[in-house]
């Protein structure tokens, strides 16, 4: 991840700060809640986004807002009969990862 260097400041004087840092303590959630942003690096968004540029993902971590829907619920299937046993199969699907609030995640390309 690539950061880029700011001067922030007044006046002559003026302190070099990453963009990273700024974000880190100049941001609305930390302002509201006094909680600090938890940033973490993925390279799987690097070159993800549209026209071939970097992306975040900006998402609330609550798990209020996550859904992992299992539409066919766990069936446990005959015994099947081994020398000094039995094995025991079982079925089940689970979809795919959802966000159950549209609002509580966003993507930003071109970061």
């Amino acid at each position: 991840m690539m950061t880029a260097a700011y001067v922030i400041g007044a006046g002559s004087v003026g302190i070099a700060v990453s963009a990273l840092e700024y974000l880190r303590k100049n941001n609305i959630y930390t302002a509201q809640t006094g909680k600090d942003l938890n940033i973490k690096s993925l390279r799987y968004l690097e070159k993800s986004g549209v026209g071939n540029v970097d992306r975040a993902i900006i998402m609330e971590w609550n798990p209020r807002n996550f859904v992992l829907p299992f539409p066919l619920a766990y069936q446990l299937a005959q015994p099947v009969p081994i020398a000094l046993g039995v094995e025991m199969y079982a079925e089940y699907i689970f979809g795919s990862f959802n966000v159950r609030y549209p609002m509580a995640m966003a993507y930003i390309d071109g970061l």
